[in-house]
């Protein structure tokens, strides 16, 4: 996919070349494409530049592969987040906010390849240390963010997936001491 194959090229008349492969698109369907030049170089380069433009047209994910910046992977999650017509606006903000403020300021200097399970196992831990909402929230947008990128085949499946179980904490709830109760009815006894 997003390939093409010999490049041949003919002289066509005096002093004009084309050069032609076939071409395997992203959709899966094979076609040809021509491109002229005075010399056979001229006309090969023109068709080089003219297959480098075509393959990079389409979504920023497009552009993505492993070794993209993580940063650039969480901007076109983003991007394609914001075009769901599905999610309500206050869901996108929310998804910004957390994304901006939680996960980025941890990833920003990795590729999408060393976002690993150890390392979102470390993240996850360090956000858990301040609160378990925060680290679940952190864990939600990873995943998502992730997940995107699984689906386009830029990793092979989702790291965060791999990671250790949350444990919620236990709520312990808290009963008035009879002091307060006391406190209670006499104030509302006042009334």
């Amino acid at each position: 996919m997003g390939t093409f194959g010999t490049i041949t090229t003919t002289e066509v008349a005096a002093k004009r070349f084309r050069s032609t492969p076939r071409v395997r698109d992203w959709d899966g369907h094979t076609w040809q494409v021509t491109a002229t030049g005075s010399s056979r170089a001229a006309a090969e380069t023109v068709l080089k530049v003219d297959l480098a433009q075509r393959m990079q047209r389409g979504d920023a994910a497009d552009l993505l592969n492993a070794d993209s910046p993580f940063p650039k992977l969480a901007g076109a999650w983003l991007e394609d987040i914001l075009l769901d017509v599905d999610r309500a606006d206050s869901t996108k903000e929310i998804y910004e906010r957390e994304l901006r403020g939680l996960v980025l300021p941890f990833f920003h200097s990795f590729t999408v390849r060393e976002v690993t399970v150890g390392r979102i196992e470390r993240f996850l831990k360090l956000q858990r240390a301040e609160s378990y909402t925060r680290a679940k929230h952190s864990r939600t947008i990873l995943s998502m963010v992730l997940a995107f990128a699984a689906r386009r085949e830029i990793v092979p499946r989702n790291p965060v997936k791999e990671t250790s179980r949350m444990k919620k904490p236990e709520h312990t709830p808290k009963a008035l001491t009879p002091e307060q109760i006391a406190a209670i009815r006499a104030a509302a006894g006042a009334w």
